[in-house]
């Protein structure tokens, strides 16, 4: 979501499946804020992820979204910019688990 002088404006991308996907994401939401003049910037995340369990390591050969004990993790990332010549003053807030199993 964005804040410009012309009202909010939102964009999703229909799928982030590889890095190249992400990328495209990130270069394209970057050419959203110079093109509309954005002022303010949210970025929402959701990402699965795999925790150890206390004294184990973790498992690294299987992919946190094939895994039965994921999680799903919401991010929060909020920018400003509160010069046009400036970069985004930018801060994140971790929300946490969001699966229903912790």
């Amino acid at each position: 979501m964005a804040r410009c002088p012309r009202g909010t404006l939102f964009y999703m991308p229909e799928k982030m499946d590889d890095e190249r996907a992400k990328d495209h994401f990130a270069n394209t939401a970057a050419l959203i804020c110079i093109a509309h003049d954005v002022s303010e910037l949210v970025v929402i995340l959701e990402s699965w992820i795999k925790v150890a369990a206390p004294g184990e390591a973790l498992d690294l050969r299987e992919r946190p979204c094939e895994s039965l004990d994921r999680r799903c993790w919401c991010c929060l990332c909020l920018g400003r910019q509160a010069d046009p010549c400036a970069a985004f003053a930018r801060s994140s807030i971790l929300y946490g688990d969001h699966s229903g199993t912790g």
